[in-house]
């Protein structure tokens, strides 16, 4: 499994790929929030959407391992968190593009009509009469 090593405020943290313990908790950290794919277009769409909702701090400490406690996540630099982000859709991105597409397929269930951003959506035939 890969795994990303940072030196943040002269503490040493590590993301890999998620796990089903991670999973859960960025699950509940996104529960009952409305969450708009538009914003989150590209890296800096992603960043401005987590600070903007205020869920920065938690998904970071979420997704980085060690004592993220011992940083004052409001102090990492810009560059940092701009890596830290950028791998961590390189490290999960298959877990990304497979919740897109449930995520997609519920809506399709739903019957709603407005889809995930950067998914194939083929045209609805016309109803037939007669």
């Amino acid at each position: 499994m890969k795994e990303k090593q940072y030196v943040i405020q002269g503490v040493k943290l590590r993301m890999g790929e998620m796990t089903l313990g991670q999973d859960k908790k960025l699950l509940e950290l996104m529960n009952g929030r409305e969450i708009n794919f538009e914003e989150m277009k590209g890296l800096q769409g992603t960043i401005s959407y987590l600070l903007k909702n205020d869920i920065l701090n938690d998904f970071l400490k979420v997704i980085l391992k060690g004592d993220t406690d011992s940083i004052d996540i409001d102090e990492i630099t810009n560059s940092e968190l701009e890596e830290i982000i950028s791998d961590f859709f390189g490290l999960n991105g298959k877990w990304i593009s497979k919740l897109n597409d449930l995520l997609n397929d519920f809506l399709k269930t739903m019957k709603l009509t407005t889809p995930l951003p950067n998914l194939e959506r083929k045209p609805r035939k016309a109803p037939t009469t007669g």
